[in-house]
């Protein structure tokens, strides 16, 4: 999906995840804004991440801790985007 403005819309009534709770992740949280309001989201983030989204009280915004992402995949991944 290309991330113009006039393609949140097309989100609605679908599952969304928010991988990672860095500069991308609090952006794509604020994205649907008052367009889709009631738009529930799941974020697959680290502990420490986890602590600070918490503190937002947002019932809408779903911790993943079930599925915890090893040490190993974020470690491959952040050199995966540094390259």
């Amino acid at each position: 999906m290309r991330s113009s403005p006039a393609d949140i819309s097309q989100l609605d009534g679908r599952r969304v995840a928010l991988w990672g709770w860095g500069r991308g992740g609090r952006a794509a949280y604020c994205a649907p804004g008052s367009r889709l309001p009631s738009l529930p989201l799941t974020l697959f983030c680290k502990d420490e991440e986890a602590q600070e989204v918490g503190s937002l009280g947002d019932p809408l915004l779903v911790l993943d801790d079930e599925h915890g992402i090893p040490a190993a995949l974020w470690t491959r991944l952040r050199a995966h985007l540094a390259a």
